[in-house]
């Protein structure tokens, strides 16, 4: 199993010619081969939508943080460039060092077994953002019209991705994967990985009454 680094590899083309057909065994060795390393977070409107909810979310908090892959394998561009969700790349990322180095603050408390991720949509991630917003926090209520809230999610994903949504996926969870989330209604994670420039984006909200 070949080992590739650098950011030239794209996870956006399949080359469905190539007989190679990643066992059980070669996904678990990918998946250890993985290395993150942090990058710098789209400024602009990404952190706009991100302060707009620590500004409501008073008892809680948002997080932002961005990582490249600067180090995978075929194995890991098999099941990527497939969008094949059973690789849980989701799941090595927030359990990484980088993730660690990037977001003290939501690993430092610990990870619990189940993170609950699950494949969501690239092409709805906007109105996911704007509905959370709409809904307030514990003890805050909203404050900005559903337009409002929308346009900075579409902002938040263009500045992202742009138009490029079949180069997206979308991973989210509701889970309280780290004992930083408050286990309760406002617990929430969107892991946003962009397939063709190996990057990804992971938002996390949370809140309590």
């Amino acid at each position: 199993m070949s080992r590739v680094s650098g950011v030239d590899n794209s996870w956006v083309d399949v080359d469905w010619s190539s007989k190679f057909l990643p066992t059980e065994r070669e996904r678990e060795q990918s998946l250890q081969h993985l290395r993150f390393h942090p990058a710098s977070v789209a400024a602009g409107p990404v952190l706009e939508l991100v302060n707009a909810f620590r500004a409501m979310l008073t008892n809680g908090g948002a997080h932002v943080a961005a990582f490249d892959v600067v180090e995978s394998d075929d194995a890991a561009a098999w099941f990527i460039s497939r969008n094949r969700d059973e690789y849980q790349l989701a799941d090595r990322l927030v359990r990484s060092a980088a993730f660690a180095e990037a977001l003290p603050e939501v690993a430092t408390p610990g990870l619990t077994p189940m993170t609950g991720f699950e494949r969501g949509s690239s092409l709805i991630l906007d109105g996911e953002l704007a509905r959370a917003l709409q809904w307030g926090g514990a003890y805050t209520s909203p404050t900005m019209s559903g337009a409002r809230a929308k346009a900075m999610g579409s902002a938040f994903c263009g500045t992202l991705f742009g138009d490029r949504y079949d180069d997206i996926n979308v991973d989210f969870s509701g889970a309280r994967w780290s004992y930083w989330f408050k286990g309760i209604a406002w617990d929430s994670t969107w892991m946003i990985t962009d397939k063709r420039h190996r990057h990804l984006t992971v938002f996390c909200i949370t809140d309590t009454d």
